[in-house]
């Protein structure tokens, strides 16, 4: 299993920040497929 904790993901442009993730939790099993865009 693959688990990630507490991912979080800020953009600035500017003055302007934009929070593309903030404090996301996700797991994979084993022989799982995943593709993430």
């Amino acid at each position: 299993m693959l688990q990630l904790k507490h991912i979080f993901k800020s953009y600035k442009v500017g003055d302007n920040i934009t929070h593309a993730l903030d404090d996301v939790t996700i797991s994979f099993r084993d022989q799982e497929f995943v593709a993430i865009l």
